[in-house]
């Protein structure tokens, strides 16, 4: 038996589940754009939730950071270079500055945070690239699990 490919379209592909473009969906031209729960799916009993970020180009400091109490974030899948922070959390829920670390991931790859480790929205290295992803967190967790945090200084990248 032979079976030749279909083009992946909603209508096509309803009978067995959907789809997303990371690359699709956003409006703006802002430098990070976000796009929440943009596909839910069924794990092991619980709900799972897609996102999916596009990030252009910016200065390399971040000035924002944040962080969940009950769900970890995996985040990843950029067809181009992206860095990214993480950082710790003190008991009283205060950055620990000597904590920061900024890690390359290379296009492709993800990267999973624990619950209460710091992060934000990575930066692309090439001046040109966009990166579009995706997110994979607990539905909702962006309205009900996100503790941001301004930073009194922003603290700047070296590549």
């Amino acid at each position: 038996m032979i079976i030749k490919a279909q083009e992946l379209t909603v209508e096509s592909f309803a009978p067995y589940g959907s789809f997303i473009n990371p690359m699709n969906g956003y409006e703006g031209d802002e430098t990070i754009e976000f796009t929440p729960d943009r596909m839910m799916y069924q794990v092991g009993g619980r709900i799972g939730s897609m996102s999916s970020i596009r990030i252009k180009w910016r200065p390399m400091e971040f000035g924002v950071t944040e962080y969940h109490d009950e769900c970890e974030e995996v985040f990843g899948g950029f067809g181009c270079e992206v860095v990214f922070h993480v950082g710790l959390v003190s008991r009283t829920n205060q950055p620990i500055p000597e904590s920061f670390a900024v890690f390359r991931l290379p296009a492709g790859w993800y990267a999973r945070v624990k619950r209460r480790v710091l992060h934000h929205a990575g930066f692309v290295v090439g001046k040109d690239d966009v990166a579009a992803g995706v997110v994979l967190l607990s539905p909702s967790a962006y309205t009900i699990d996100c503790h941001v945090i301004e930073l009194e200084q922003p603290i700047g990248i070296e590549v």
